[in-house]
């Protein structure tokens, strides 16, 4: 399952550090059974949780880069953390700063993506609204014309 994540959601800029890799149930580093366990299942396929937790399937060239992505972590010996800023603005209401993860259906093992979107002002709190790599701006708020939910 592909999914935008709110890790910081403010009415004041946010300064924040993200975990990046790929992660194992309440552990920092994944071991080699983690990793078949998330290939496993991006094998039979991923999905987009969008707005409401309703899911979509992916299409086929945006899954592929999202395993890319995926697998790309693999070499990785431990996650990385990295200090992002999402600055509110003079008379927005707020800023969210969300990250692109990937989970097995169990949610045992979690890919972090590096790439996160800061939203700021109107809909600072609401879901990008398509998945990585089929965004066509900055916040995600418009999607590649051969994605649509």
């Amino acid at each position: 399952m592909g999914r935008w994540e709110a890790i910081a959601i403010s009415t004041e800029t946010i300064n924040y550090e993200k975990t990046v890799g790929l992660t194992a149930a309440d552990k920092d580093t994944a071991s080699r059974t983690d990793i078949n366990v998330m290939s496993a299942s991006m094998t039979l396929g991923l999905e987009f949780e969008g707005v409401g937790s309703a899911s979509y399937g992916i299409e086929s060239s945006y899954e592929t880069q999202i395993r890319n992505d995926v697998e790309h972590s693999y070499s990785q010996t431990e996650t990385d953390k990295i200090t992002t800023t999402c600055t509110v603005g003079a008379g927005e209401s707020g800023a969210g700063l969300w990250q692109w993860v990937v989970s097995t259906g169990d949610s045992s093992v979690t890919h972090r993506h590096l790439m996160s979107i800061c939203k700021t002002g109107e809909g600072f709190n609401v879901t990008p609204k398509c998945p990585i790599h089929a965004c066509v701006d900055g916040t995600c708020e418009r999607c590649m014309a051969n994605w649509s939910l």
